[in-house]
């Protein structure tokens, strides 16, 4: 979760943020089994509210999980027209 990864949307990095162990947050988010159940009795709306401010698309944050209103820009992506490889965002040894 905190490692390097890759993003198949905008074809880029996604940089670790160990040692600090911040979450990492882009507004275009591919939802996964696990997550589908969280979202149904918590919006994506509910989720984004709790960083005080209007969160970017193209923009991957990061933040200290207890610490919501501390979250930052950490790269700020190309935006993309098409995603032609499927997946949205993984880490580098996902399959």
């Amino acid at each position: 979760m905190y490692e390097d990864g890759y993003c198949n949307l905008h074809e880029s990095d996604i940089p670790s943020t160990l040692p600090n162990w911040n979450h990492r947050l882009c507004t275009q988010i591919e939802l996964n089994k696990h997550f589908e159940k969280y979202i149904l009795h918590n919006p994506l709306e509910k989720l984004f509210e709790r960083f005080e401010k209007q969160l970017e698309e193209n923009v991957l944050y990061e933040f200290p999980y207890n610490v919501p209103s501390a979250i930052k820009r950490l790269r700020i992506y190309e935006k993309r027209k098409n995603n032609r490889n499927g997946r949205l965002c993984s880490r580098k040894n996902f399959n």
